[in-house]
């Protein structure tokens, strides 16, 4: 089995407060506990919940979508991601060729929808674009997808067979489309209905067609919103060794599994900076990786640097950890024993493998 991996809460608590700790279970037992880190105080501990985190956005505002896109209209649809179970083929919720799909349930009897915003539509006054993906439901004609710009166009709907459909429509751009057009997943009535949605493509062309999707390599996403690490504000590093950071726990699921790199944005500060060497080192196992290092500088001057990190899965590596093959790796080095701290840790992107 894995190795024993022991994990703390994000806050130590002094008087009454409350502890969370989001990790990635490695082993098939599991203890939780509560301890006291001073010699004669007394603890009590109460109230104590254990729950399956799925990433996902269940909260009614329009805004809350996957990055780049918004609801149709608030309090709608949840939206939660699908993840691979490991048994392949299309009888999954996942489309064969992507480790998640997007989980759509109905929550209102009201149409909605998923949509993108594009800004450059004036590029492509007089040409054709088709926007496709692939849907699964057992739901007849609860989703289907739609252009809009002066006018809106739609696909037909799927059929609710409970299999991977490919819908996709097609639009000519008029001469008089507004500097901004949407393509939109519908989601038609059918409160309580559920949907799953994979590798949604905009092209340039009349059609797409069933089997002729081929998904972009080397993708960079850069994330709407700028996660912090649970690394970040952490006081008093001395030096250690390579220190396990499972980033998709870490991140609250925000870095998916199955990347290939991702950039970070690290400070660091060390009270022995002047003269000694310092520094935060990020790699993989296999010993590559990128640092930031205050060696030189003032005592208790602060440097931030944005780093890419290529993962586990980037060398070939395989497995089911946050990368496809286990963790991210951090170790700090410090001039003396606490003299290091760690004041800026977010999370800025991800690339696709």
């Amino acid at each position: 089995g894995a190795p024993v991996v022991t994990r703390f809460g994000n806050e130590i608590i002094s008087t009454t407060g409350t502890s969370t700790l989001v990790w990635e279970a490695q082993n098939a037992v599991i203890y939780i506990g509560a301890a006291t880190r001073q010699a004669g105080s007394v603890l009590r501990v109460d109230d104590i919940t254990f729950e399956e985190v799925t990433p996902g956005m269940v909260a009614g505002s329009a805004a809350k979508a996957p990055d780049g896109w918004y609801k149709q209209g608030s309090a709608r649809e949840h939206l939660t991601r699908e993840h691979w179970d490991g048994s392949g083929g299309d009888s999954n919720t996942t489309k064969t060729g992507s480790f998640y799909s997007m989980k759509v349930t109905k929550t209102s009897a009201s149409n909605g929808g998923i949509s993108q915003a594009h800004a450059d539509v004036k590029r492509f006054v007089g040409r054709t674009v088709t926007f496709g993906c692939w849907v699964k439901t057992n739901t007849a004609s609860f989703i289907d997808l739609f252009i809009t710009d002066v006018a809106t166009n739609y696909s037909t709907a799927h059929t609710g067979g409970n299999t991977w459909e490919w819908l996709e429509i097609t639009r000519d751009v008029p001469t008089n489309a507004p500097d901004t057009s949407n393509v939109t997943i519908r989601t038609v009535g059918n409160n309580g209905a559920v949907a799953y949605i994979s590798q949604p493509i905009l092209v340039i062309g009349s059609s797409i067609g069933e089997g002729n999707y081929t998904r972009q390599k080397g993708e960079i996403i850069w994330l709407d919103k700028v996660k912090a690490s649970k690394l970040q504000g952490t006081l008093g590093w001395s030096t250690l060794g390579d220190q396990q950071l499972n980033t998709e726990a870490d991140s609250d699921g925000v870095i998916p599994k199955n990347i290939k790199a991702m950039m970070v944005r690290v400070g660091i500060r060390d009270s022995g900076s002047a003269s000694g060497y310092c520094g935060l080192l990020l790699s993989s196992s296999s010993g590559f990786g990128a640092s930031n290092v205050a060696t030189g500088l003032a005592n208790d001057s602060s440097t931030d640097s944005s780093l890419w990190i290529a993962t586990q899965k980037q060398f070939g590596a395989s497995g089911s950890g946050t990368q496809g093959a286990g963790d991210t790796y951090y170790r700090p080095g410090a001039t003396g024993s606490g003299t290091l701290d760690i004041v800026d840790f977010r999370y800025l992107a991800v690339q696709l493998s």
